[in-house]
């Protein structure tokens, strides 16, 4: 198995996320009701274990590992699992796979300079963790991974999950953002990602703190913007193992229209409804 077979960037997982936001679901009732069953079955068969020849790029892994993150790890299933639950469906060991999906993200948590954190990438019989880059971004960050843990809590009342995804937030409120890694303003790797998910999380959770990290994300996003590049805004990324590029990029996940789209979001205060297929 490979990460795109089930994950909310190519995967399963996207397929279902786009059955619910276009209500295609509701046509092909039969299509989407296989799709689903064929998730839960792949979360419970697999444990979403990926075999260690099909992790990208990997040098420290010697046996199979899971991924944490939002864009190719287990929030993307966790994600639409939530919103098929929300609409009251239900399938046989849906919970199970839910629950099962809970239970690691509550197990493998990492505390590092008072901030709670996921890996990207765990080798769960050795332990061996994956962390560089550790940036709150929606595609790896745990920005994205509190806010959909969030979610699922809010469905099954597991007060432990939903404190320890609230407190994530908060330990990076702690911080400062220049120490988050996060150069670029954009939605896979930046700024406007982890803005999003801050402002979906202050839609939910009454917080003072949310509204202040919304308010400094708003400002530094702002920041970014200069003429001297050609779409106002550069997109920075990491490549393992460490080093950096810059890249000019008009498109919606990686450039300055996803900037510039967040910001109307947030500013308009409403769904605009583009944010569905980021799993929001």
């Amino acid at each position: 198995m490979y990460e795109c077979d089930y994950d909310i960037f190519d995967g399963l997982s996207a397929i279902i996320n786009y059955f619910l936001s276009t209500e295609l679901y509701k046509k092909k009732t039969n299509t989407f009701d296989n799709l689903v069953k064929n998730l839960i079955d792949v979360i419970l068969s697999t444990q979403l274990m990926i075999p260690v020849k099909h992790i990208f790029s990997n040098n420290i892994f010697e046996k199979n590992a899971i991924n944490f993150s939002l864009s190719h790890g287990m929030a993307g299933p966790l994600s639409v699992l939530t919103k098929v639950l929300a609409k009251g469906f239900y399938y046989k060991n849906i919970y199970e796979a839910r629950d099962f999906i809970i239970n690691n993200y509550v197990n493998n948590s990492v505390l590092m300079d008072k901030k709670i954190i996921w890996p990207r990438r765990k080798e769960l019989a050795s332990g061996i963790i994956e962390l560089y880059p550790i940036r709150p971004s929606w595609c790896y960050g745990s920005m994205s991974i509190a806010m959909q843990l969030y979610k699922a809590c809010e469905l099954n009342n597991n007060n432990n999950a939903k404190n320890m995804a609230i407190e994530s937030i908060r330990t990076l409120k702690k911080t400062n953002i220049n120490s988050w890694n996060m150069d670029s303003a954009t939605v896979c790797h930046g700024l406007a990602g982890a803005l999003l998910c801050v402002n979906n999380m202050g839609q939910m959770v009454s917080s003072d703190e949310l509204i202040q990290v919304k308010t400094e994300l708003e400002e530094e996003i702002y920041n970014k913007c200069s003429k001297k590049y050609k779409y106002r805004f550069y997109n920075y990324n990491f490549l393992p193992p460490s080093f950096k590029i810059s890249e000019a990029d008009i498109s919606m996940l990686t450039g300055s229209t996803g900037v510039i789209m967040t910001l109307m979001t947030v500013i308009s205060n409403s769904n605009m409804h583009w944010t569905d297929i980021l799993a929001f």
